[in-house]
């Protein structure tokens, strides 16, 4: 996802990923295994979600029907997230729809 981050702005999607090794409080999205990609709307998951490594095409596919859903104007942004704390802020404030990347650290 950070290399395809700077194709989208936080005015349409954010693009997280956070490490469930490090914050285990978080496996309870895990869809089986890693990587899980979730999305979170205006505090809540949505139904959008896959598991596995997809390739850039199918990904961006994914973020492109999201932002459709909820069009916005541009600006840049991607999160490493350290903490599930962050990531709950994060959910609970943001207007925009939330991909989140769980995965874990190698």
């Amino acid at each position: 996802m950070i290399k395809i981050a700077p194709s989208y702005s936080d005015q349409q999607v954010l693009l997280t990923t956070i490490d469930v090794l490090e914050n285990p409080d978080m496996r309870k999205y895990l869809m089986g295994g890693t990587p899980t990609i979730r999305v979170f709307f205006k505090g809540k998951m949505a139904k959008a979600s896959f598991l596995g490594d997809q390739d850039e095409s199918f990904v961006r596919d994914f973020i492109n029907k999201i932002i459709k859903e909820h069009q916005t104007s541009r600006r840049q942004a991607f999160r490493e997230l350290e903490t599930s704390k962050q990531l709950r802020f994060l959910i609970a404030s943001s207007q925009v729809p939330v991909l989140v990347k769980f995965s874990k650290s190698t």
